[in-house]
């Protein structure tokens, strides 16, 4: 008999809970609880998506749920204490099992929030998960036209347009300088479906290129195959760098966005300047993309704090692509330059390609081949409020871009042969042709005649890879330039003196 009034015990215990009792402001009784229920599954709560609008309501999904006539739901602001009062909106959640609760809230400042589980009308968190709240403009779709009129790429292909909707948010730069100043302000561009943190490309800017619309296409296709990109643009970096400048930015960006961005995969994409200064970016972050991360620049200028001489060193999984136009028409950077940041590091050969877009006349390899386009005039920008692109760009860009994603955040193989070809692949160091557009990969530029470097004169002066005029646009790398002094490809690679 004490044994059966132990084990009664032992059972009922759990169920007992306080009286003590606290008067909401709505008038609600919220019990003090003694005892937690014990409960056969862990409680789950998930937002319904990542991202919402300040005056929208908030949806949650509850699994493993008690079914207590008063478990509750409460959002609130990240970090706020969980007494009555403090949360911004609440609804019961008294179902057993799974279900969908939806919150109103009205208008809540941006930031991140929290969805937090309550039994039984109490105050004890058994569960909580975190979204943001964030104005965002959904985009439209990029329009594939073409001039040559060949056609566009299909999924099956890779570089098509990816099938996720696609948010902006604009957000006032960390940097503190740029604060108040409406141009330079961090657009986030993601996708508007999906939940908790994803992969995250880091975009850095061109020359005074201050707003995303000037890269739509290439903006809008990372966000469209499931991954955050962030457009950070800067001003003049060159002859008066701060590296913490745009450390400073990429570091505020992931706190405040926090439950979408996932820092063990990462990628760096940038242009021109931007082309450039990811390579140190990527130097002096090793902590982010343990679980994957890659290089893709186009058309890079200098390569800012840099070792002046030797390779620069990166976590061993680093993926890399430079991309490099038709430099009679790309006058604004050197290929030497391009080379000496493809070759001078520790990534192996097998994770790292240079890719040359020769162009045609229809699809002119310029140094502005990154831009979104008009079907008109050819230029960057939207026409009508549409951005366009073409054989070219998606060939050439978004195509290896893809297979860098792919294969750095998901590690799928069949992906890295694209960007990343190795000997043996069919597209590895040859010219080949694909839907009209011609392209070279190659792990040694200096050794294929197919890459074609101009003599000094067919470059502007401020952009030579060798320039270390004290008074003009250094590279401070100048030393690495290959050849040294003359245009001779076949000639060994020395150290400029």
């Amino acid at each position: 008999m004490k044994k059966f009034i132990v084990l009664a015990a032992i059972l009922l215990f759990p169920l007992c809970w306080g009286s003590g009792q606290v008067l909401a402001a709505d008038g609600k009784e919220h019990l003090q609880p003694v005892f937690h229920l014990l409960f056969s599954g862990t409680i789950h709560i998930t937002p319904v998506k990542s991202l919402f609008s300040q005056n929208e309501e908030i949806s949650v999904r509850l699994t493993n749920m008690p079914g207590n006539a008063q478990d509750w739901v409460g959002i609130y602001p990240q970090g706020a204490a969980s007494d009555w009062g403090n949360q911004v909106g609440w609804s019961w959640a008294n179902h057993k099992g799974t279900q969908e609760v939806t919150i109103k809230v009205d208008n809540l400042v941006p930031g991140i929030y929290e969805a937090r589980v309550f039994f039984n009308n109490s105050f004890t968190v058994e569960a909580t998960c975190s979204f943001l709240v964030y104005d965002s403009t959904m985009l439209l779709q990029p329009v594939f036209s073409d001039a040559g009129d060949l056609p566009e790429l299909t999924g099956d292909q890779y570089g098509a347009m990816g099938e996720h909707p696609v948010r902006k948010i604009s957000i006032n730069s960390p940097w503190p300088a740029y604060a108040d100043k409406d141009y330079l302000k961090v657009d986030l561009i993601v996708p508007a479906d999906m939940t908790g943190k994803r992969p995250t490309v880091f975009f850095i800017t061109g020359y005074s290129i201050y707003h995303s619309e000037s890269y739509y296409s290439l903006l809008y296709f990372i966000a469209s195959q499931g991954y955050n990109c962030v457009f950070v643009p800067h001003e003049q970096t060159n002859p008066d760098f701060q590296p913490d400048l745009l450390l400073t930015i990429l570091d505020g960006v992931v706190d405040k966005f926090a439950p979408i961005i996932d820092t063990t995969r990462v990628g760096y994409v940038g242009h021109s300047e931007g082309g450039g200064l990811i390579f140190y970016l990527a130097k002096d972050r090793p902590q982010w993309g343990t679980n994957g991360r890659f290089l893709f620049s186009l058309a890079a200028w200098w390569g800012f704090n840099l070792p002046e001489t030797g390779n620069v060193e990166y976590p061993p999984n680093t993926n890399m692509i430079v991309q490099m136009g038709d430099p009679a028409l790309d006058t604004g950077t050197d290929p030497r330059q391009n080379i000496d940041l493809l070759l001078h590091n520790n990534i192996p050969a097998a994770r790292k390609t240079y890719l040359y877009l020769p162009g045609d006349a229809v699809h002119p390899a310029t140094h502005r081949l990154s831009y979104s386009s008009d079907i008109d005039i050819g230029g960057p920008g939207l026409q009508g409020g549409i951005a366009h692109f073409n054989a070219l760009q998606q060939v050439g860009l978004l195509r290896p871009l893809e297979s860098l994603m792919r294969y750095s955040f998901e590690n799928d193989t069949v992906w890295k042969k694209i960007g990343l070809p190795k000997s043996g692949d069919a597209n590895y160091n040859t010219m080949y042709t694909l839907n009209g557009i011609t392209v070279l990969s190659t792990d040694d530029p200096l050794g294929n005649h197919e890459v074609p470097i101009p003599v000094e004169a067919s470059l502007a002066t401020d952009f030579l890879c060798r320039n270390h005029d004290p008074y003009g646009y250094n590279n401070p790398r100048w030393q690495m330039c290959m050849p040294c002094g003359d245009t001779d490809r076949d000639a060994s690679w020395q150290q400029c003196q």
